[in-house]
């Protein structure tokens, strides 16, 4: 109880201070925005860099973690669209929405942090991973299924020879 509690209240007490800046006002209207901004597109990928560069290429193509986050992430999806075609019938592409809403993690924003306090710079090796393949597979994978949805319609991609 004691490790919970030393990696996850120093996270969310940071949540909470930013939380409570942010109601009282202290750092401006567009505070968060360049907050974000500068996370997204300087810190993760600063960090990124710096933790994948001098790993091992074994390291990185960690085939277990690869597999078992992979594996997971394709068991939900699936299920997701089970209870999607159940529970709220639509076209392909808002079903496709619900399955990738359920599996869309969070380890860049909220798992390296947690893993670094638990795991060190093991930790963030396996967040770093498991980010990347969120934002190339998963989102690439979203990206293909709401547009497969979108030009259903349309002409096919190609025509058979005459």
């Amino acid at each position: 109880m004691t490790a919970i509690l030393n990696v996850v209240l120093p996270v969310f007490g940071l949540m909470l201070a930013g939380y409570l800046v942010g109601r009282a006002g202290l750092l401006g209207e567009d505070s968060g925005r360049a907050l974000n901004g500068f996370v997204y597109y300087v810190a993760l990928p600063a960090l990124f860099f710096g933790s994948m560069a001098e790993v091992p290429l074994q390291h990185i193509f960690n085939w277990p973690l690869i597999l078992a986050f992979g594996g997971g992430t394709l068991i939900t999806f699936i299920l997701a669209i089970a209870v999607a075609l159940i529970f709220f019938r639509g076209r392909f592409g808002e079903v496709s929405l619900h399955s990738l809403t359920a599996i869309f993690s969070n380890t860049g924003y909220m798992g390296v942090p947690l893993l670094q306090i638990a795991f060190g710079q093991e930790g963030v090796l396996a967040a770093v991973i498991t980010t990347v393949i969120t934002a190339v597979v998963v989102v690439g994978a979203g990206v293909i299924l709401l547009e497969l949805d979108r030009h259903r319609n349309s002409a096919p991609w190609w025509s058979p020879a005459t």
